[in-house]
């Protein structure tokens, strides 16, 4: 059995919680507690103790991509948890920018950053949660970057978003699917993790970056979850609640919102 429960996200319906434009979810095998992104600022912690997750028992951060809204209560994190190792892949410390204003991870002291793992192949806990760096791009128009930069080595350049990374989960026979913002394009992350684990759908869970886009292109998301036909689908953070909605009329049976305060086993 597999928890995911979502500390924070841009909405909340339960009294005495708090949103905040970012994600943070919190994953507890039988043998590890995890930590999916940190939201924008330490209200997650706020959450985390209204709703009984010790903050400090956890035993990893996995950082999606290097964005403030995924990142910027890492420093609190780390000050209240002693022991956690960071997984991130490297690119996700580069200051990065939309239309020129900074909005990469905020610095953090060395002793910190110590507790920083690169990742560049999938690592495992338990051999059920799966991270999964690697995202390759099938369909060039499911792809959010646009606007965005990242200052490298060779000075500032378009960011494709290669540092992000997502959250793959086997168990039962089964395969489901946490991604943060899906700037590389949810169906190429489905069809990664298809790829590495070819096991039916179970549940999808994440932000699609649609908010701003039109009906369109969530419908084409839509006609491809259609095809893999999951059991559940969870949309948060940065689809929009418009695409939501579109979605939820789409597949009525399957689409749920995944808002702050929700929990579901796996």
């Amino acid at each position: 059995m597999i928890q995911i429960r979502c500390v924070i996200e841009n909405l909340v319906y339960k009294s005495g919680l708090i949103a905040e434009h970012g994600l943070s979810v919190y994953i507890e095998t039988q043998n590890h507690k995890l930590l999916f992104d940190t939201g924008q600022t330490n209200n997650f912690l706020h959450n985390a103790r209204q709703m009984n997750i010790p903050i400090a028992d956890v035993d990893a951060v996995i950082i999606s991509h290097g964005h403030y809204d995924h990142t910027g209560g890492l420093y609190s994190f780390l000050w209240e948890n002693q022991k956690a190792k960071v997984y991130l892949k490297s690119d996700a410390i580069l200051p990065k920018f939309k239309n020129n204003k900074p909005i990469g991870m905020p610095n953090l002291p060395a002793h910190f950053e110590q507790r920083f793992q690169f990742v560049t192949q999938p690592l495992s806990f338990d051999n059920v949660v799966h991270i999964m760096p690697r995202i390759g791009i099938v369909d060039s128009s499911d792809t959010h970057w646009r606007g965005f930069q990242i200052e490298t080595t060779n000075g500032r350049e378009a960011d494709f978003v290669e540092d992000e990374l997502y959250v793959a989960i086997t168990n039962q026979h089964k395969l489901s699917v946490l991604s943060s913002c899906s700037h590389r394009g949810i169906t190429n992350i489905l069809q990664s993790a298809i790829q590495a684990f070819p096991l039916p759908i179970s549940t999808i869970i994440g932000g699609f970056h649609l908010k701003d886009s039109h009906a369109t292109e969530s419908n084409a998301i839509i006609n491809s979850f259609k095809l893999i036909n999951p059991e559940q689908i969870g949309v948060c953070h940065c689809t929009g609640v418009e695409q939501f909605a579109n979605f939820k009329a789409a597949l009525p049976q399957s689409v749920f919102y995944f808002s702050t305060g929700m929990q579901i086993t796996l």
